[in-house]
């Protein structure tokens, strides 16, 4: 472990979102990651500068839409790598009923 993609998570998370969505609002954006849209448009503004996605609309209004780049999908692809790595890495040192129970506790609360 110790490995980086220079991405924080919520902006690794954004990345995968909008590969799952493929192209999208802001507003879309946020109902999915359910983020507030000033989250949603700091994190997009720090991985447009770095070319991971392009606004596709010509004067970046509030409905904007969004993809994600060449070098995003590039970006992506080597986070997975590392995500899975930290996955099987955690899974071993909690045990797997635990992280089931982890994941219970985390719908129950993400419903509240």
């Amino acid at each position: 472990m110790g490995k980086s993609v220079t991405l924080t998570g919520s902006q690794f998370s954004l990345l995968n979102d909008i590969n799952l969505l493929e192209t999208c609002s802001k507003g879309e954006l946020a109902d999915y990651a359910k983020l507030d849209r000033s989250t949603i448009t700091r994190n997009l503004k720090r991985l447009k500068e770095r070319g991971y996605i392009i606004d596709l609309s010509t004067n970046e209004s509030r409905d904007s839409q969004v993809s994600l780049t060449d070098s995003g999908r590039e970006k992506l692809e080597s986070g997975y790598l590392l995500w899975k790595e930290a996955q099987k890495y955690v899974k071993e040192k909690v045990g797997s009923d635990n992280m089931k129970q982890l994941r219970k506790m985390l719908e129950v609360i993400e419903n509240i």
